[in-house]
């Protein structure tokens, strides 16, 4: 199912933000009309980023997790996906997570879920519990921008 296509402006108020603005805008949608601009506040903040709790909790069935995501700037970088099926802020070893490299412009992610939702030491997310998964930067420069648009489970 979608996830987000940034369509209607309550779609907003489903994610958690840390050091980055979130606003809906026109330009850089890959699907209807309008895409999510993400900047980044200041480059102190450790680990900008944004996150959905309230969405699809059930991925069972899907095999893809997939996002369009335009890059500005002329420098590739590398960015974070996380996923979580343990409530609060599990530490890095009960978690997922996985490195994704963008390049300057229009870059279409699909991640596999089965490679995806494992934890380092290999134990499988719980995925008809699925809490929160969002994207977050290390590294950053302030000012930095993406845009996000159709963020989706495929099967």
């Amino acid at each position: 199912p979608l996830l987000a296509s940034f369509e209607g402006r309550s779609e907003i108020g489903r994610w958690w933000t840390h050091g980055v603005r979130v606003s809906r805008v026109t330009h850089q949608a890959t699907h209807g009309r309008h895409a999510l601009r993400v900047s980044v506040q200041r480059a102190k903040t450790s680990y900008p980023g944004l996150f959905m709790a309230d969405g699809v909790r059930d991925w069972r069935g899907y095999r893809q997790l997939c996002l369009d995501v335009y890059l500005t700037g002329g420098s590739a970088r590398m960015i974070w996906l996380r996923a979580d099926d343990r409530l609060g802020n599990p530490p890095y070893a009960e978690r997922a997570q996985t490195q994704v490299s963008l390049v300057p412009g229009a870059n279409s992610i699909c991640l596999d879920l089965d490679a995806f939702l494992r934890t380092p030491d290999g134990r499988p997310l719980e995925v008809s519990h699925m809490v929160l998964w969002g994207l977050f930067f290390d590294s950053v420069q302030g000012g930095e921008s993406i845009f996000l648009d159709h963020v989706r489970l495929t099967r």
